[in-house]
């Protein structure tokens, strides 16, 4: 059975919560929460990422959102969700899914989490 997992960033102080997400309609507020640590944390709609169970090569988890580096080939991706499935696109909008066990495992868990579109969007831009 795959393991739901959220995370999101709270509007309050925009430390990371995670656990589990919920969706306020009435208020327009998204929540992350958490039944073990007896928390719900408000968060920011846009930084709401679901982890994709796999880990990189350093052994971090891999979340959407994520931008990850495959330093053989020197490429960087960010790990989103699409079409039910997580797809890796470069800065030129080149996609690759990753719902291939073979891409899975050379893309993903064969490259190292360098920050996120949130935390670090200068990693995204052009160099110069």
């Amino acid at each position: 059975m795959r393991d739901y997992k959220f995370r999101g960033k709270r509007v309050d102080n925009g430390e990371w919560v995670y656990g589990g997400y919920t969706y306020d309609r009435p208020q327009n507020s998204h929540y992350i929460i958490d039944f073990d640590e007896g928390y719900l944390e408000e968060v920011i709609p846009e930084s709401v990422g679901m982890s994709t169970n796999l880990k990189d090569k350093p052994g971090k988890e891999i979340w959407e959102g994520d931008v990850v580096k495959k330093s053989k080939w020197d490429f960087i991706w960010i790990v989103e969700f699409k079409k039910g499935g997580f797809v890796v696109t470069d800065k030129s909008g080149f996609s690759l899914s990753t719902q291939d066990i073979k891409l899975k495992k050379n893309i993903l868990e064969d490259c190292e989490v360098i920050g996120d579109i949130f935390s670090t969007p200068d990693l995204l831009k052009e160099k110069k």
